[in-house]
């Protein structure tokens, strides 16, 4: 809600009726140093990000994880930061570990195998990511759009136990059949085996929302929803029984 229909919402009375001269210009100026106190909490958080912000930069990933398409060992990292503005600091809240072109040729077969689940599926046109041509990361920049794929390591549950799946690998596709492209996150279990996938597939006038879930020891397709990007209305394609 913006400033205009705040004051438009906040200017009424308990019975509805609109308030007088000072009470409206009361709750104006209430209002107003309201949005200024938010405007300079985004001002310092910004501040706060800027400074102690780093580029893409070599370092040692360590998973434990086998047999994954993104192994352990060197690979550039991005430090995401979070801000806190009362303490004046940031803290890490997760690092993006960049795959080598090989390892995304690994990663985009084993996706490949995935979205050939969706081939013969009622009402599923083909949908493919195309990642035969990655975006080339330098260290010393900011990550590149384009083709790529990162892996996430993922923290510990909140009462301490070790997460269902340890790793995610995000990706995102330039293109491919079906969309002019396409991104997501596929879940990895603690042998290594993908345990779930969701991704999007964006198309000039529809894009397709895929998951694939666990059905016994496969993960197959689970369900597939399109969006209208001109009317923005939903509707669902398939379901798994």
């Amino acid at each position: 809600m913006g400033l205009l229909g705040m004051i438009m919402h906040r200017g009424k009375g308990k019975d509805g009726k609109g308030l007088g001269e000072r009470d409206l210009h009361t709750t104006v100026r209430r209002l107003m140093a309201e949005q200024a106190e938010r405007d300079e909490e985004w001002r310092r958080r910004s501040e706060l990000l800027k400074r102690d912000d780093r580029p893409l930069s070599v370092d040692s990933l360590e998973t434990g994880v086998p047999a994954l398409p993104v192994k352990d060992g060197p690979h550039l990292a991005k430090r995401v930061l979070i801000a806190d503005v009362d303490a004046g600091t940031t803290y890490v809240s997760r690092v993006d570990w960049y795959a080598w072109p090989d390892e995304i040729g690994r990663f985009a077969a084993q996706l490949g195998a995935l979205e050939g689940e969706l081939d013969g599926l009622a009402g599923v046109p083909r949908l493919r990511s195309d990642m035969s041509h990655p975006t080339k990361q330098r260290e010393g920049d900011e990550p590149a759009g384009g083709t790529s794929a990162c892996l996430v390591v993922n923290p510990p549950t909140r009462t301490g136990r070790a997460p269902k799946y340890p790793v995610d690998i995000v990706f995102g596709a330039d293109g491919g059949s079906g969309c002019t492209d396409s991104h997501g996150r596929v879940c990895y279990l603690k042998d290594g085996r993908p345990g779930k996938a969701d991704v999007m597939y964006c198309g000039r006038s529809v894009s397709y929302e895929v998951a694939w879930r666990m059905s016994g020891d496969r993960l197959l397709p689970s369900s597939v929803y399109a969006h209208d990007l001109a009317t923005g209305a939903g509707s669902q394609v398939w379901r798994a029984e």
